[in-house]
Formats: C-alpha cells, sequence, structure tokens
C-alpha cells in the first residue's frame, strides 16, 4: 500500500510539472515589426489600343458600372494592417523596422511586409423606380501579407486578403465606402491570425457535476489575453501516439466569467459526460481557442 502511495504522488508531482511547463510553452506572444507596404496595382494585359479602349467602353455601357483605382489611399491600407495586426492578442505590434536591442536572440518575432495589389472603386447608377437615379459605389481592396520569422528570415506564412463587392455592399459616397472596407480588412487580418496563433489553456479545477455530466470547470485564461465573456473553446485530449500528440476533441467550453488575470469559469456547452469521463480517468486536457 505504501508502494502504491508513493507511485501516486510521483505521478501527480509528474502531472504537475508537465501542465508547468505546458503553461509557459503555451500561450507564447510574439513582437511583429510592420514594414511597408508598396502599391503596385496589377497593368492591363490588354494593350491601350484603340480597339481596346473602344471594347471597355462598350463593356462599361453595358454593365453601366466604371471602375477607378484610388492610389490615395495606400497609407489607410496601410494604417487597416498595422490596426489589424495590433488586435492580435498573441501580437505585440509596432510600426517599422525593431532596433537591435529590442530583440533577445531567442526571443520570438515576426517581420511583416507584403504589397497592395489593388484600392479600386466602382460605381453604378442605381435606378430605382419612382425613385431619382442615383450613384452608389463599392470599394475592392487586395493586399498579400508576409510573415516571416526575424532570426531566420524564412517565410512563415504568405496570404492575400480580399475585400470585395459583397463583403460591405454598395454604398451612397465613395468616402464611406472605403472607409467601410478598410475597416473589413482589419477586422480579416486580426481573425485569420489569431486562428493561426490560438489561446490554449488547461483545465485547473473541476466546478459543479449533475449525475455523470460536469456542468462547469476552470480554465488558467483569464483577463491578461484579453478573454472575455461568451469566448469559446474546444476542448482536446491529449495522447501520445508512437511518440507523437495525437488530440482527440471531446467538447466545447465557453466563458461564463473571467475571474482574473489567469482564470476563468467556464460552462461546458457540449461533451458533459465525455469531459467528466476524461477528468475522473486522469486524461491529459487541452482547451484551444475556436475558429
Amino acid at each position: 500500500m505504501k508502494k502504491y502511495l508513493l507511485l501516486l504522488a510521483a505521478c501527480c508531482l509528474t502531472s504537475a510539472i508537465q501542465q508547468i511547463h505546458a503553461q509557459v510553452e503555451k500561450n507564447v506572444l510574439y513582437k511583429v515589426a510592420i514594414g511597408d507596404f508598396s502599391y503596385t496595382p496589377k497593368e492591363d494585359k490588354e494593350e491601350k489600343t484603340v480597339r481596346a479602349i473602344i471594347r471597355g467602353l462598350a463593356k462599361q455601357a453595358v454593365s453601366g458600372k466604371t471602375t477607378t483605382q484610388q492610389p490615395d489611399y495606400a497609407n489607410d491600407v496601410q494604417a487597416s494592417i498595422v490596426k489589424g495586426f495590433g488586435n492580435v492578442v498573441r501580437f505585440r505590434a509596432i510600426e517599422g523596422d525593431f532596433y537591435q536591442e529590442e530583440i533577445g536572440e531567442d526571443e520570438p518575432a515576426f517581420y511583416v511586409d507584403g504589397n497592395i495589389a489593388n484600392i479600386s472603386t466602382t460605381t453604378r447608377t442605381n435606378k430605382a423606380k419612382d425613385k431619382q437615379a442615383e450613384q452608389q459605389y463599392s470599394t475592392l481592396i487586395s493586399v498579400t501579407i508576409n510573415l516571416k520569422d526575424v532570426h531566420t528570415e524564412e517565410m512563415v506564412d504568405s496570404r492575400m486578403f480580399s475585400i470585395r463587392e459583397g463583403d460591405c455592399g454598395w454604398m451612397s459616397s465613395a468616402e464611406q465606402s472605403i472607409s467601410s472596407s478598410l475597416s473589413s480588412l482589419a477586422i480579416h487580418i486580426a481573425e485569420y491570425y489569431n486562428n493561426m496563433f490560438p489561446l490554449s489553456a488547461s483545465i485547473i479545477e473541476r466546478g459543479e457535476i449533475k449525475k455523470k455530466k460536469q456542468k462547469t470547470v476552470y480554465i488558467d485564461l483569464g483577463s491578461k489575453f484579453e478573454a472575455y465573456k461568451g469566448q469559446q473553446f474546444d476542448i482536446f485530449s491529449l495522447k501520445t501516439i508512437a511518440g507523437k500528440e495525437a488530440r482527440i476533441e471531446i467538447g466545447r467550453l465557453k466563458i461564463d466569467e473571467v475571474l482574473g488575470e489567469d482564470i476563468s469559469l467556464c460552462k461546458v456547452t457540449r461533451g458533459e459526460e465525455e469531459v467528466k469521463e476524461a477528468l475522473d480517468g486522469g486524461a491529459t486536457l487541452i482547451v484551444i481557442t475556436r475558429d
């Protein structure tokens, strides 16, 4: 019996050490320097011959739409990119280059650059019955963003973000349309990189149990990482298979109350029985923010 208790204590200590190690490794913060984005719209493949111009005018007459590039808004697109990265929870973004002393040798950091391929407004005439014809505007923005490791200069990710006609709809002025599209661009960027670099947490204490169901739990994630009421997480059971970590989804959580910098009370919204069974069996669980 004594031997069994010693073995159990050793297992608990090993588990605690693993949890501490996981806590150190997860949710790493990255410094991100955002460089300049050049504005280089794609040239028309057709030569500007008389025939091509006539064809373009005919197309315009049929569709009733005209499209105009807006190079004066290149700086505004750059500002929206900076705003988007500023809303990525695990990024600490600055505009411009890092100073040499700002980045430690092993400090996780990225450099961002890219190209703006399109900033254009499309104009159409809306001819509704019993109403005076009015001009409507829609904005298209296309930008490629490259994410690079500062230390190795290797490309981590390259992604084109496109805000199209259907994203913001048609508006009564070009300025209103451009402003709406710039806001949408920042939101798309933040969503994409928050999904690429999700937050993870551990269940640190069990909460309410009803019959065979785990109704609530406490996780080690709170206001420090901008956790909020209603934020959702997938629950995974971690297993080692052939020396590799495997994640098996068993349920879902939703934050009910943020209780501090690193603690929140969560409701188990799916897989209540599976979560209870896993906790009863001492399984290693991890929760990760949903897309």
